[in-house]
C-alpha cells in the first residue's frame, strides 16, 4: 500500500503552501497563497468525503482515469456538464484549481474495504496508487483545520 501525506507550510505574511506526496513522489504543491484562498479551494475538495462508487470498482485504473479525466476536462465535459451526475462525479476530483509549482490532476475512488484508488495525471503520465481508505480526507481535514486556526 502506498503512503499518502500532505503538508502545510508558510504564514499569513508570506503565504501558505499545500503539498501532496505519495511515498517519495511529490504530486501537488501550490504557490504561496493567502490563507482564505487556500482554505476555500481545499474546502471545495473536502466537501464530500464519501468517495465510494460501486459502479467504478470493476473498471480498470487506466480506463477509469480516462473516463474521469474525459468527464472533467475532455470531450465528455461538454456533453455531461449540465447532467445531475456531475454532482455525483465531482466528489472524485480531489485536485483543487490553484496556482501550483508542482501540478497534477488527482481522482480518488473508493470501493469499500481498506484501500482507495488515487488516480493521477501528471507530466503526461498516468499513475495509480493504493492508499488507506479515508487517509486522503483525514489528511485534508487536518490541513483545513490548521488553516482555520
Amino acid at each position: 500500500m502506498n503512503v499518502l501525506s500532505m503538508s502545510l507550510t508558510g504564514d499569513d505574511s508570506g503565504g501558505w503552501i499545500w503539498g501532496v506526496r505519495v511515498d517519495d513522489l511529490e504530486l501537488f504543491r501550490t504557490e504561496p497563497l493567502a490563507r482564505n484562498d487556500l482554505a476555500a479551494a481545499l474546502f471545495s475538495v473536502q466537501r464530500d468525503n464519501s468517495r465510494s462508487n460501486p459502479y467504478f470498482c470493476d473498471v480498470s485504473d487506466e480506463d477509469l482515469l480516462l473516463i474521469l479525466d474525459g468527464f472533467f476536462f475532455g470531450a465528455l465535459h461538454d456533453a455531461l456538464r449540465a447532467s445531475a451526475e456531475e454532482q455525483t462525479w465531482a466528489r472524485h476530483l480531489v485536485s483543487p484549481t490553484l496556482p501550483a509549482t508542482v501540478w497534477s490532476r488527482m481522482y480518488l475512488v473508493g470501493c469499500g474495504g481498506d484501500k482507495e484508488r488515487l488516480l493521477v495525471w501528471q507530466s503526461q503520465r498516468r499513475r495509480t496508487y493504493r492508499i488507506a481508505a479515508g487517509s486522503f480526507d483525514k489528511e485534508l481535514s487536518e490541513v483545513v483545520r490548521c488553516l482555520e486556526k
